[in-house]
């Protein structure tokens, strides 16, 4: 099922990037490491589901 609100916020927030990690600590230390490559900031980490998260980049 689609989440509108979600999408918008997605829409507005164009770079992001799913990791698969065992909880949120490995997802953060992938995140910051995939922002150093994109060089951008890193922004929230959000879990996605079982064993997935989103990192969101500025």
């Amino acid at each position: 099922m689609r989440d509108p609100d979600r999408e918008k916020e997605e829409l507005g927030n164009p770079i992001n990037e799913p990791v698969q990690a065992y909880n949120l600590k490995e997802a953060k230390k992938k995140c910051e490491h995939l922002a150093s490559q994109y060089e951008r900031r890193l922004a929230d980490v959000r879990p996605e589901g079982k064993a997935w998260f989103r990192c969101y980049f500025e």
